[in-house]
């Protein structure tokens, strides 16, 4: 009896460390884009230039969290560009391009403001997946923060210390 005890016990702390695995987090800063974030693991970098005559920068960070889904922050420097920018253009403009180029279908989209920067809140999704993102607006620059989750999942509960720790540098 006691034996078998024991070994419920062991079962049960196995399970419970296995569903509670702690992610190795890490601070990812860019001080050319100006902004810093924790990431569940080592972003994947990619970047480079776009647009007529390579105005626009981009820099893009993804982590796969395996059959779970995948988190990336991406930023858009628009300094080059000389005419004035509308903010809320800009941000639906990225919204739709987001939602283009995933092939989805924008579920909602919700304007908010963070720290000085306007933004917006929206969700889409695919026949195969769920993305929730945020993008924000400030100085010229366009922070995003997506996660994709296979559909009919569970959202991933790192998105929200993701978004949480965005911080748009001075």
């Amino acid at each position: 009896m006691k034996r078998s005890a024991l070994f419920a016990a062991a079962v049960a702390v196995a399970f419970s460390t296995a569903a509670t695995a702690q992610v190795a987090w890490t601070t990812w800063r860019n001080d050319d884009f100006r902004f810093q974030v924790e990431m569940p693991g080592m972003p994947v970098q990619t970047g480079g230039t776009s647009g007529p005559n390579g105005v626009l920068k981009t820099l893009m960070g993804q982590v796969s969290l395996g059959a779970r889904g995948s988190i990336a922050v991406t930023a858009i420097d628009l300094s080059a560009v000389q005419a004035e920018l509308n903010p809320d253009t800009v941000l639906e403009g990225g919204v739709q391009g987001a939602v283009n180029n995933a092939h989805a279908t924008l579920d909602s989209e919700t304007t908010i403001h963070v720290g000085g920067a306007v933004g917006r809140d929206f969700t889409s999704h695919t026949a195969n997946s769920v993305m929730r993102s945020r993008a924000l607006y400030l100085n010229k620059r366009v922070y995003a923060v997506f996660s994709a989750v296979p559909a009919g999942s569970a959202p991933l509960p790192e998105y929200d210390r993701v978004i949480a720790s965005l911080s748009i540098l001075p």
